[in-house]
């Protein structure tokens, strides 16, 4: 996702306020995007409070002087009820960037909530994921209702050239059910996110710029 992001990020982020979800313990698509300066801003998330401080970490080490991008992190669990009141990130994002992040199917619909919940109405979510069994498909089937879906299997001539390349070399630990990310793009239908049951709970960490 990193390498795709980096690759278009005039595209796709020039001006944009971004949101990685499941940033893991590096963050690394966000905290590259955030370094190009172009994003209006990224805010950076994970469901683990370890993850989040040590992505604090990393962008402290690498953040050393102000850039036009503003870069916050928080804890974001999507299994927890949302507290009543709305939240600063509701509908405040243009495009929602995760990676790997739909392999626990109990996580589905909360998933599917959070991006209704903090997408704006005619935002984009860019998704990457392996095949892992059926667990891409079953999530696409389940966000068709409120998103157009849009499934690229090739979508970067590099990451094309060296899929092929291993498949012809047989490399004996690639496996394209769980290695190869597919591409998913998601758009609210009608262009407007539409807000659905009870939702997770955002729980701000950090909010200083950096």
């Amino acid at each position: 996702m990193a390498w795709y992001c980096l690759r278009n990020a005039h595209r796709l982020f020039s001006g944009r306020r971004v949101c990685e979800l499941g940033c893991g313990m590096t963050a690394l698509a966000g905290v590259l995007l955030a370094r190009t300066g172009l994003p209006a801003e990224v805010l950076l998330t994970d469901g683990n409070d370890v993850s989040i401080r040590n992505v604090d970490t990393i962008l402290s080490a690498n953040f050393p002087s102000p850039l036009t991008t503003t870069v916050r992190t928080c804890v974001l669990r999507w299994d927890e009820p949302f507290l009543s009141q709305p939240t600063p990130y509701d509908e405040a994002f243009d495009v929602i960037i995760c990676a790997d992040c739909v392999f626990f199917k109990e996580l589905h619909t909360y998933l599917n909530r959070v991006l209704l919940k903090l997408l704006k109405p005619h935002g984009t979510v860019i998704i990457f994921a392996p095949e892992r069994g059926s667990t891409l498909r079953q999530f696409c089937e389940l966000t068709q209702k409120d998103f157009a879906i849009q499934r690229l299997d090739t979508y970067d001539d590099v990451v094309d050239q060296r899929h092929h390349e291993a498949l012809a070399q047989a490399e004996r630990d690639y496996d394209p059910d769980i290695h190869y990310p597919v591409l998913v793009e998601l758009r609210p239908i009608g262009g407007h996110a539409v807000k659905s049951g009870s939702e997770p709970k955002l729980e701000e960490h950090r909010a200083q710029v950096l």
